[in-house]
């Protein structure tokens, strides 16, 4: 899954939460910033691949069929969740609270996002515009299930043509047209 589909999934559960349309955006861009209270998300890690597992589809293929390898793992993937404005204390310990509410762990898992823990939230102040603004901060550590397969070329037959001697053992083969 690309880091903008995670933001994108993870964006809309956070609008849920604080129940207002259009609250976070994901990384901070130029240009003017919102009014009022507003949250910024982005993944500052997206990790290795653990717990891996490899299967094949047609192990043992008919003649013409290929070997599918897919493979299988989970990802854990930290994202940082930034509020700012006179609110974003509120909004980051409403957000951090609800994170383990049944409902938005359901949302979570059928957009394919694992919880799997948050750090603290932190004020951290940050200048914008040469002003102090106020902000606060938690991380959020989510798993993503990856998969991808590759097809494996088989070649079910070969005609080999040779000559085979006793002693000392010589094989001799030629490639057949």
């Amino acid at each position: 899954m690309r880091n903008s589909e995670i933001l994108d999934k993870l964006n809309k559960t956070i609008d849920y939460i604080v129940g207002i349309e259009r609250f976070t955006y994901p990384e901070k861009v130029g240009g003017r910033k919102p009014d009022s209270d507003y949250c910024v998300t982005n993944v500052i890690s997206n990790g290795n691949i653990f717990l891996e597992q490899t299967s094949y589809r047609n192990q043992l293929p008919s003649e013409g069929e290929d070997v599918i390898v897919e493979i299988e793992g989970l990802r854990n993937v930290i994202v940082s969740i930034n509020f700012y404005h006179a609110d974003s204390s509120y909004y980051a310990n409403k957000v951090h609270l609800n994170m383990r509410r049944p409902d938005v762990i359901s949302r979570l898992t059928h957009d394919g996002l694992g919880y799997i823990e948050r750090s603290a939230v932190r004020p951290i102040p940050d200048v914008v515009d040469g002003e102090w603004e106020l902000r606060n901060q938690f991380d959020l550590t989510l798993s993503i299930k990856e998969q991808d397969e590759a097809v494996i070329p088989v070649i079910n037959s070969a005609t080999i043509k040779g000559k085979l001697e006793e002693t000392p053992v010589e094989i001799n083969i030629q490639e057949a047209n």
